[in-house]
């Protein structure tokens, strides 16, 4: 939907939008000047994939949308790799249901501190390779 928008700074979904998707991988791939993202009024309950959906926004520091409804995701295979996320709460992005997780923070250089990780263990994750791999600064 937006891949490679390298100009984007900002997105602000109306509440209307994607509904009845179901697969969100690459939805804003590689978008490196996006800072801001307003997932707020956005329905997701029907989607179950969502790789790579933010690789590559490298200027992308923060995640907080707390009605990020991520219930059915199963797919999250290189979902925030090479972002520029500083921190991150596992709680917000619901990851009961994901079974794949491989790369999810791949090469996120910044990322310091996690917090709720021990939910994320506990679901019924089917792979999880490489999981920080290149998360320098993570404590």
């Amino acid at each position: 939907m937006f891949q490679g928008c390298n100009q984007l700074k900002t997105i602000t979904f109306p509440n209307t939008f994607a509904s009845s998707v179901t697969n969100m991988d690459k939805m804003i791939y590689e978008c490196s000047s996006l800072t801001n993202i307003n997932f707020s009024l956005l329905k997701k309950s029907n989607v179950n994939s969502m790789n790579y959906m933010f690789y590559g926004c490298s200027q992308l520091t923060q995640f907080k949308d707390t009605n990020f409804n991520s219930h059915k995701v199963t797919n999250m295979k290189y979902i925030f790799a090479y972002t520029g996320l500083t921190s991150i709460d596992l709680n917000i992005i619901k990851i009961n249901k994901v079974k794949y997780s491989d790369h999810m923070f791949l090469g996120c250089s910044n990322l310091q501190t996690t917090t709720n990780y021990l939910n994320m263990v506990s679901t019924p994750v089917i792979s999880m390779s490489h999981l920080f791999a290149g998360c320098w600064k993570l404590e």
